[in-house]
């Protein structure tokens, strides 16, 4: 099976990161259906307000800066 999102990809090439857009999008959508819409919205927006706190208060911006994805 042939990789088209390794080292030896075009530069113009967007395909690698097309891929991991539909997980993202599609389990909020499919938690609303579960939980309801105003919760799931609820619950996204403390989640970024605590990430937003943990940005603000942060010593420096290396402690922002997360490992490196694995290959």
């Amino acid at each position: 099976m042939r990789s088209f999102c390794g080292p030896r990809t075009a530069p113009g090439r967007r395909s690698c990161g097309l891929r991991k857009v539909p997980g993202p999008v599609l389990l909020p959508g499919a938690l609303a259906d579960r939980f309801g819409r105003r919760r799931v919205f609820r619950c996204g927006l403390l989640l970024f307000g605590l990430a937003s706190l943990v940005c603000a208060l942060a010593p420096s911006p290396g402690v922002l800066d997360p490992a490196p994805p694995p290959h």
